[in-house]
């Protein structure tokens, strides 16, 4: 008798939750202390998940098996970003943080950074793609011009709108370079992004 009152309170617990938060969390999942749903919108936790403790979820993302299949065993200290995913039946170290709309497909180390599609880890130490320095001046021109914050005179020639001062700005391509346009598509206009 105390075993179907509690089930019926547990069933009842789970929809209130679903219906308040968005979030869809499992009765059969196993989740240890700490666990935090730092947005709940569109969240699942699927049935026979087992998280460790300090657990942190966040908009859309969620952790399930596969079709039915066996469901994924996550370690401590966990965080899974927006819209990330951990499908099928893997096994996730402690200490790994999940990157946004990643998708967790195969086993993750511990101690790691996980992102893409499907995540892997990235190395310890490693950072971002090369960014040239002139890409990211022509990045910052077109948000300018794109914000209002600058007027295009002609090519190469601006002006800011707030103090009046004139900018000259030239691209050049080094010397034995294929193509005689920056290495963007096009350069930037007004309203252009």
């Amino acid at each position: 008798m105390q075993q179907a009152l509690l089930l019926r309170f547990c069933y009842f617990t789970t929809r209130v939750v679903e219906g308040l938060s968005g979030a869809r969390l499992n009765a059969n999942a196993e989740i240890g202390p700490g666990f935090l749903l730092a947005h709940t919108g569109s969240c699942g936790i699927g049935p026979g998940v087992t998280i460790g403790h300090t657990f942190t979820m966040y908009q859309d993302a969620s952790v399930a098996g596969r079709r039915g299949g066996d469901p994924p065993v996550v370690g401590d200290n966990v965080i899974l970003c927006s819209g990330a995913r951990v499908l099928g039946p893997i096994r996730v170290g402690d200490n790994v943080s999940i990157g946004a709309n990643a998708i967790v497909l195969h086993d993750l180390p511990s101690d790691c950074l996980a992102l893409g599609v499907p995540a892997r880890p990235v190395e310890a130490g490693g950072h971002a793609p090369n960014y040239p320095a002139a890409t990211r001046i022509y990045d910052f021109l077109a948000t300018l011009l794109a914000s209002g914050d600058l007027e295009e005179l002609r090519t190469g020639s601006y002006r800011d709108t707030t103090t009046g001062t004139l900018l000259d700005l030239t691209f050049v391509q080094p010397e034995g370079s294929e193509s005689d346009t920056p290495p963007w598509t096009s350069a930037p206009t007004s309203g252009e992004q």
